[in-house]
């Protein structure tokens, strides 16, 4: 399943808007979010996501640490802040993430309204997707990131 987010190099987390994507998760209480404008939104919870993508034929899984749940929120948000912070990289032309080590990852697609959208794959951690997880553990070539 494909999951959209947008590229935002203003915000320090990462933030998604669907509980089932996480990892791991803990409730969390008083933790606005301000965002252009002054408009606010309430983090609910935070924990980790798994987010896969494809590329030439290799698959690679990021791991997200620290992701707000902000279940009002229209789009989830990819922080590039935080990606370069954990020693990632990207091409500011194109949006290509590029990875510690120095592979592409993943390339951006440009929206009409000129935001760049990520399109990741996801799996939750529960058993009902434990054979979506298996198929993509079994692609050739993937290799796990942490940033």
């Amino acid at each position: 399943m494909y999951y959209d987010w947008l590229a935002d190099s203003a915000t320090t987390s990462h933030i998604v808007n669907w509980r089932d994507i996480f990892k791991t998760y803990k409730p969390i209480k008083n933790t606005p979010i301000t965002g252009v404008g002054g408009l606010r939104a309430q983090a609910m919870g935070r924990g980790d996501v798994d987010v896969y993508m494809m590329i030439n034929g290799e698959t690679f899984t990021i791991h997200l640490h620290d992701v707000l749940y902000v279940p009002g929120n229209w789009n989830n948000l990819f922080s590039l802040r935080r990606w370069l912070a954990k020693g990632g990289d990207f091409s500011r032309q194109d949006l290509t993430l590029v990875s510690k080590s120095g592979k592409l990852i993943m390339k951006g697609t440009l929206t009409p309204n000129n935001l760049i959208k990520l399109r990741f794959c996801y799996t939750k951690s529960d058993t009902k997707n434990a054979t979506h997880k298996a198929k993509m553990s079994n692609l050739a070539g993937q290799q796990q990131l942490k940033p």
